[in-house]
């Protein structure tokens, strides 16, 4: 079992503060499967970095740096899938969190990615397993996410899914 290291725990948190930092871990996912640009830049701080990682490998697929970078990713990717009527589902589980201190919080979830397409195939289909690192840090407008460092395996091309939709 992976311990996190830490002179304060996950105890040190208010119980607010463990719900909304929970929360923010959630509204990702909704943000995302929504495909709301807005939505999910504003649960990153303005210099946030959001790292990709595919399969294992050591150097990332994607790398997004700030809120013009995250609204690009829902705008293109998330988007493309919710026109071709590609339903996304993330769902994040196992979430451990590490406190840095009074304001930054380190977090670690497992996540499986679903696809649906439902006009096709009502199967939703599980494409994507991987874990989500995360530096989280208070601001005057709450909780944030700072860094994201995302390694996931699966299927990442909807022809890989759904033979017959274009790229």
């Amino acid at each position: 079992m992976r311990k996190l290291r830490s002179e304060r725990s996950a105890d040190d948190l208010s119980p607010s503060d463990r719900a909304r930092i929970l929360d923010l871990i959630t509204d990702y996912s909704k943000a995302w499967d929504a495909a709301d640009a807005d939505a999910f830049a504003g649960l990153f701080t303005e210099d946030a970095v959001c790292v990709f990682y595919r399969d294992g490998a050591d150097s990332p697929s994607a790398t997004l740096e700030g809120a013009q970078d995250l609204r690009h990713a829902i705008e293109s990717r998330a988007g493309r899938f919710r026109d071709m009527g590609l339903v996304t589902d993330h769902r994040m589980a196992n979430t451990q969190l590490e406190v840095v201190d009074a304001t930054t919080v380190r977090a670690h979830s497992h996540g499986t990615v679903f696809w649906q397409m439902p006009a096709r195939d009502p199967q939703r289909r599980p494409v994507q397993t991987g874990t989500y690192e995360s530096v989280i840090v208070r601001r005057d407008e709450g909780w944030r996410f700072r860094k994201r460092v995302i390694r996931l395996s699966g299927l990442f091309e909807v022809e890989d899914v759904y033979p017959g939709l274009g790229r």
